[in-house]
């Protein structure tokens, strides 16, 4: 079916990434591109609350360690305020285990680490989407 007949094209998930890290931020937005997604990217978790308002992602990636203020106290502040109902990830080099831990205590949604490949970045966000 053509597009002018009435079929419209599968809507794309939309994924906030919050990483200080510019060169991390590049990277993730091309593999999650690439994997069929709309990205959104934020330096830093300081106006977070306003963006997922505004954009409302279908996920959060959020970096644990940035300077304004850890990754997890941003996750605890976004779920308070409940502007938008959002699967939240933790996104980090931290050893599995811990990362657990912490999504557990800040009530993410789950853990991805900056380990992963491209292709096992959108696997995984596939698999908490639909979870």
């Amino acid at each position: 079916m053509s597009p002018a007949s009435g079929a419209s094209a599968p809507r794309r998930h939309k994924i906030l990434i919050v990483d200080d890290n510019e060169v991390c931020r590049a990277v993730v937005r091309e593999s999650l591109e690439l994997g069929g997604f709309d990205v959104i990217e934020l330096e830093n978790p300081l106006g977070m609350s306003r963006v997922v308002n505004h954009e409302k992602p279908d996920l959060v990636l959020m970096d644990v360690e940035m300077p304004a203020m850890e990754g997890e106290k941003a996750v605890e502040i976004l779920l308070k305020h409940r502007l938008h109902e959002c699967k939240v990830l933790l996104y980090s080099g931290r050893a599995p285990s811990e990362l657990e831990a912490l999504a557990r205590s800040c009530g993410a949604s789950g853990f991805v680490s900056k380990s992963v490949t491209d292709a096992a970045l959108a696997m995984a966000i596939r698999a908490h989407l639909v979870a």
